[in-house]
C-alpha cells in the first residue's frame, strides 16, 4: 500500500538544486529527494517557507527537483508516523486510523474524538504551515545527506592526490633510471668473464687439495730446470688439462725449438695446477687466484655459503663419487666401524685406545663430529696428517686413505680400508658465483666426457662429436676456438671411462655410484 504526503505546488517560478551522494563502504544506505522551491508570486506572502519533501530508499542518496508534485514514498517514513503528524495539526485528540468501506471512505474528516477511516491509496493533503513539526526530523535528514556529500568530496579530493603522488614517483623513477643509464655509459666496463681472461693470459689455473694422492693427484718427480713447474699426474691433473684443449683448440703443450744440442722440451703451457690446502682453496678460488677448484664435495651449504669465503659456490657434476670410510689399523678401523670405544675385542684389542684423525674444516670433520665421541677425535690440517702417530685411524673417503697414499708415508704395517661408507661425498669441480658462462662451460665439458662413454666415442673417435656454436663461433660470443670444444677435450684422455681406467682404476677399482648408469640402476640422492 502506497501512502503519498503531497503538498500542491503554489504559483510562481521554482529555483532548483540537485545533488547525488553515493553511499561508501560501510555507511548506511538511503534514498533522499528533496525539492526547495522559492515563490515569487506577488499575490502569495515573501516570507512563505520553501516546500521539502523526501523520499527515503536504500541504495543512494539523492537531492533532487523537479516541477511534479513532492512526495514521501512507502517504507520511507512509516504510516502512522505521517498520520499522527497530520491529526495533531489539524484534529486535536485522539483518534484512531482504520481502513474500511463506510461513509467516510471518501476521504470525509472527523474533529475531536472521532474515528477517521481511510481507505488504501488515500493521501492526505496539507498546506505548507502544516510543515512545521516535520522540519526537526527532515533538517536531520538532509544534514545527513550535506555529510555523506562532504565525505565524498573528501574522498574525491584524496583519490585526486593520491594519483598525482603516484604519477610524480612513476616520473621521478623514470628521471632517475634515464641518469643511472647516462652514469651506467661513463662507469667503467664490467670485469671479463673467466673464459676470457683464460684467453687473454694463454692459460687455464686449476686448483685442486693437496698433492699426496695417487691416481687423484701426485707428484712425479719435481721439476727442472727447463720445466715452468713440477709435474704432477693424475685424474685431476687430465681433467686440468682436457679443459685447457677444449679452450686452446686442441692445444694443451707447445714445443720450444732450442739451438742447443738438448732439441726440444715440451711445457706445459697452457695449464698449470696448484696444490692448495684444505683451509685456503676457498679463498684463493674466491681471490681469482685459480679459475676452477678440483676435488670439492658438493653440498646444499656451500652452493648458499661457504663460512672460510662467506659467499657461495657454483658445482660441476660430479665426477667422481665417493662417501667417508675408516681406513687404518685393522681391529681398531673394527671399533670405529661399530661406533665402540669402550669394549676390547677378542684379540685383546682396547676400543678404548682408538683414535680417528680427521681433516678439521671439512665435511668430514662434521660427520665425525655427529658420530664419534669428542675425546676420540683427533683433528688434523691434511689427509694421511697424523697416521699412525697421533692417530691408528683415518676417516676420508677412499680415494683419499687408499693403501699406495699410505705406503707413501712409509708405513708398512697391517692397514684396512671399511667397506663400509658413512656418507656421500659427490666429488666436482668448483666455480666462482656470478660467471655463469664459466661455470656452464666446465659443466658441460664433464658432462661432455661422461656422454662420450655412454655413446662409446672413444679418444680416437673423438670426431664423431659435432661442432657447437653455444659458447663461441656466434655474434654473442665469437670465439671460434671453441666450436669443435667437445671434440678436443675427448682427443686428450679419451671419454670418462678411459680417464678413469688410465688413472684411478688400479689403486679403487670402479664400482657402485661411479659406474656408468644405463637406465637400469637408481641414480637419485639426497646431497
Amino acid at each position: 500500500m502506497m501512502n503519498k504526503y503531497r503538498k500542491k505546488r503554489q504559483g510562481g517560478d521554482a529555483a532548483r538544486m540537485q545533488s547525488s551522494v553515493h553511499r561508501h563502504a560501510g555507511a548506511p544506505s538511503f534514498l533522499v529527494d528533496m525539492t526547495t522551491t522559492t515563490h515569487d508570486n506577488d499575490n502569495h506572502n515573501n516570507n512563505h517557507n520553501p516546500t521539502t519533501s523526501l523520499k527515503l530508499e536504500s541504495s543512494v542518496i539523492d537531492v533532487e527537483a523537479d516541477d511534479e508534485p513532492i512526495h514521501i514514498s512507502q517504507g520511507a517514513i512509516p504510516d502512522s508516523v505521517l498520520y499522527d503528524t497530520y491529526r495533531d495539526h489539524h484534529h486535536p485528540g485522539p483518534a484512531t486510523t482504520t481502513n474500511g468501506d463506510d461513509d467516510d471512505s471518501r476521504g470525509n474528516h472527523h474533529h475531536g474524538d472521532e474515528t477517521r477511516k481511510r481507505p488504501p491509496g488515500e493521501s492526505f493533503h496539507h498546506h505548507p504551515a502544516d510543515d512545521s513539526t516535520l522540519l526537526p526530523s527532515l533538517c536531520g535528514m538532509v544534514a545527513l545527506a550535506l555529510a555523506a556529500v562532504l565525505l565524498g568530496a573528501v574522498g574525491t579530493a584524496l583519490g585526486i592526490f593520491n594519483a598525482v603522488v603516484t604519477e610524480s614517483t612513476t616520473t621521478t623513477s623514470s628521471v632517475g633510471s634515464s641518469s643511472a643509464k647516462e652514469d651506467d655509459s661513463t662507469a667503467p666496463p664490467p670485469p671479463t668473464s673467466t673464459l676470457e681472461r683464460i684467453t687473454e693470459r694463454g692459460y687455464i689455473v686449476c686448483g685442486s687439495g693437496p698433492a699426496v694422492l695417487p691416481g687423484i693427484l701426485l707428484p712425479t718427480g719435481g721439476s727442472s730446470e727447463e720445466e715452468e713447474e713440477a709435474q704432477y699426474a693424475g685424474l685431476e691433473l687430465d681433467l686440468c688439462r682436457i679443459l685447457a684443449a677444449a679452450i686452446f683448440n686442441g692445444q694443451q703443450l707447445t714445443t720450444d725449438d732450442d739451438d742447443d744440442d738438448k732439441g726440444s722440451t715440451t711445457r706445459p703451457s697452457r695449464y698449470r695446477m696448484v696444490p692448495l690446502s684444505y683451509a685456503a682453496r676457498w679463498q684463493t678460488l674466491q681471490n681469482r687466484d685459480v679459475d676452477v677448484l678440483f676435488r670439492a664435495t658438493y653440498n646444499m651449504e656451500r652452493d648458499v655459503y661457504e663460512p672460510s669465503a662467506q659467499q657461495g659456490f657454483e658445482f660441476s657434476f660430479p665426477y667422481y663419487i665417493d662417501g667417508i670410510a675408516f681406513g687404518g689399523v685393522p681391529e681398531h678401523v673394527d671399533c670405529a666401524v661399530a661406533l665402540d670405544f669402550n669394549s676390547t675385542t677378542d684379540d685383546g684389542v682396547v676400543c678404548q685406545d682408538t683414535k680417528v684423525c680427521v681433516i678439521e674444516g671439512t665435511t668430514h670433520e662434521e660427520v665425525m663430529a655427529r658420530l664419534l665421541p669428542e675425546e676420540v677425535i683427533v683433528r688434523v690440517r691434511e689427509d694421511l696428517d697424523g697416521f699412525p702417530n697421533q692417530c691408528n685411524v683415518m676417516a676420508s673417503e677412499s680415494a683419499s686413505i687408499n693403501s699406495e697414499a699410505v705406503k707413501l708415508l712409509g708405513y708398512t704395517g697391517p692397514y684396512k680400508i671399511s667397506e663400509q661408507r658413512f656418507s656421500r661425498e659427490p666429488i666436482s669441480a668448483v666455480t666462482r658465483q656470478g660467471d655463469p658462462r664459466w661455470s656452464d662451460f666446465v659443466e658441460w665439458i664433464i658432462q661432455g666426457l661422461i656422454f662420450a662413454e655412454e655413446e662409446d666415442i672413444t679418444q680416437s673417435q673423438s670426431f664423431r662429436f659435432d661442432s657447437t656454436t653455444i659458447f663461441g663461433g656466434n655474434d654473442t660470443h665469437p670465439h671460434p676456438t671453441l666450436e669443435k670444444m667437445f671434440e678436443h677435450a675427448n682427443e686428450v684422455r679419451g671419454n670418462y671411462g678411459e680417464v678413469y681406467n688410465v688413472n684411478v682404476e688400479s689403486f679403487l677399482q670402479r664400482s657402485g655410484m661411479n659406474l656408468l648408469n644405463k637406465g637400469d640402476s637408481p641414480i637419485i640422492y639426497s646431497s
